[in-house]
């Protein structure tokens, strides 16, 4: 079930037809980070300024936002073009420890929808079922680090975009319904493999992330060609509306939900680790073991031998699921796309003895100094290849 926070973001991103989704950083809400404020994609710069992005210049532009809690803040969104080549948003009030900027904070989804030419409303989610929900609602995808609503406010599209999207012109064009989410991985892969002419073969963490954003562009694609004639008519009643947008919701929900799970699968296979996925015969049915079910169920084999992994692609909540799965292997890795979190939920990590591993472009979202491992992609697969001898 939504929260109302998160109803209230939908609601005002539909009506005013805009939105700014960033997953929230270390940096973003600690007062002891490196940064001031919340960091705003100068890609999207449009969307919250009318100053271009311009090296060695510094400019900014002054804001009223809105937040859930009624506060309206007298805010400043800065471009730090002499130094660091970035926009902040700054300035809520002087409010000591800011409800909205918070360590704990870190992890969650920032929501930015502008409703005048200098206002704003602000949300902070911090569930994991908000930021599928307001995503699948809003037919977006928080990919890398940030989207816009709708998605053409995001940044020009590059040659390697242009070859993938040519693929999946070809790839739609032969289609007539929406293919299993196994499908939809496989041809995303293909097209970025080709694209890329396999430079990142061996960058799995690079990969991964690429494989995420091309997947939820073919399957936009996909849905824009099964759905979109049955939508543009309009709806009779409420009852129609419903037939027609519950199935989508549900297929949204569904292929985000085992797209991770397939690209790590895929690239398990591809470097030749034995492992063994969903096995019911293990209580809490882990994601993933390594080597496989027998090596668990087999008291003799050394418990250190052994690794049970979670695939997550957010864990502000659902981490604690995989502590309880595998009950005989205590150390738990959990391989996730969560783009920071607060050190608090790290310290409970880490006393349950979880390893996280994240893609190493988003490791900068995380706390430097911090007493739990957090491994990148790579690192992990070296580990399970040394584990599997």
């Amino acid at each position: 079930m939504a929260s109302q926070d998160c109803k209230n973001a939908i609601k005002l991103a539909v009506q005013h037809k805009n939105a700014l989704m960033k997953k929230l950083s270390w940096n973003d809400v600690s007062d002891t980070a490196n940064q001031c404020g919340f960091y705003l994609p100068k890609e999207a710069w449009r969307f919250f300024t009318p100053h271009r992005p311009v090296v060695k210049e510094n400019k900014h532009f002054d804001v009223s936002i809105l937040w859930p809690d009624g506060i309206v803040t007298n805010s400043c969104i800065h471009w730090w073009g002499k130094k660091k080549d970035e926009f902040h948003l700054t300035r809520f009030n002087r409010i000591r420890q800011f409800h909205w900027r918070r360590p704990e904070l870190a992890g969650g989804l920032f929501v930015l929808v502008r409703t005048d030419h200098a206002s704003f409303a602000a949300f902070v989610l911090t569930n994991d079922d908000d930021m599928e929900e307001i995503q699948a609602r809003l037919g977006v995808e928080v990919v890398s680090r940030w989207t816009t609503y709708p998605m053409n406010q995001q940044s020009e599209i590059l040659d390697e975009e242009d070859c993938v999207a040519e693929h999946f012109r070809n790839v739609v064009a032969t289609m007539n319904r929406l293919p299993q989410c196994k499908t939809f991985a496989k041809h995303a892969r293909e097209a970025v493999d080709k694209c890329t002419d396999g430079k990142f073969k061996n960058a799995r963490d690079i990969r991964l992330m690429k494989y995420m954003h091309a997947e939820y562009q073919l399957f936009q694609r996909m849905e824009e060609k099964v759905y979109g004639s049955k939508i543009a008519p309009g709806f009779q009643n409420m009852q129609t509306f419903i037939d027609i947008a519950s199935p989508i919701l549900n297929s949204r929900k569904s292929r985000a939900g085992k797209s991770l799970e397939n690209h790590v699968q895929h690239l398990l296979a591809e470097a030749s680790i034995p492992f063994e996925a969903q096995v019911r015969s293990i209580k809490g049915k882990p994601d993933i073991i390594i080597p496989n079910a027998h090596a668990y169920t087999d008291k003799q084999h050394p418990r250190d031998r052994i690794c049970v992994l979670g695939i997550k692609r957010t864990c502000k909540d659902r981490w604690r699921q995989v502590t309880r799965e595998a009950p005989d292997v205590p150390h738990k890795h959990i391989l996730t796309l969560q783009e920071g979190m607060s050190k608090k939920q790290m310290e409970e990590m880490r006393d349950e003895n979880i390893t996280l591993v994240v893609p190493e472009g988003l490791h900068e979202c995380y706390p430097e100094k911090t007493d739990l491992k957090i491994m990148t992609v790579e690192e992990f697969f070296q580990y399970a290849r040394d584990l599997a001898r």
